[in-house]
């Protein structure tokens, strides 16, 4: 697509790493850790539900081997978070890989969102969001 940034920065060979058949890595222009890069597929989606199972079996592949060269080569562990249409300023589905030292993914988000996070589900509340989550995904599995 030719008005999308990250579709263009595929283009770009000299931040582009990895070029599978289906899917890229790129180095990011502002990195947020010491390691950080983008993994996300050539075909221009903005939704992880538009993925075809080829092009989520060669990005994970990508992250795999990036996340083993992250703990063998820097500090922390490696953390991969996705980002897409809503939460991004690039409407191209894309996973960030980076290292983090801060400890776990509260640890990281919680300064982020400014506030605590929400207090432990009784075992009745965890019950209760399991089959809510079971009955949805259920129901969109068999969709």
């Amino acid at each position: 697509m030719a008005d999308c940034a990250l579709c263009n920065a595929m283009e770009d060979k000299s931040t582009t790493f990895y070029e599978g058949k289906l899917a890229a890595a790129i180095v990011l222009t502002h990195p947020v850790t010491e390691f950080h890069c983008l993994v996300l597929p050539k075909r221009h989606v903005t939704r992880l539900s538009e993925l075809r199972a080829d092009e989520l079996k060669e990005m994970f592949g990508i992250m795999a081997r990036m996340s083993s060269f992250i703990e063998e080569s820097y500090p922390g562990s490696a953390v991969i978070a996705i980002n897409r249409k809503g939460n991004s300023t690039q409407p191209h589905l894309h996973f960030h890989v980076f290292n983090s030292t801060v400890g776990g993914i509260r640890a990281m988000l919680a300064p982020a969102l400014g506030k605590e996070f929400y207090p432990p589900y009784t075992k009745e509340e965890l019950m209760h969001r399991a089959e809510e989550y079971r009955k949805f995904v259920s129901a969109k599995l068999t969709d």
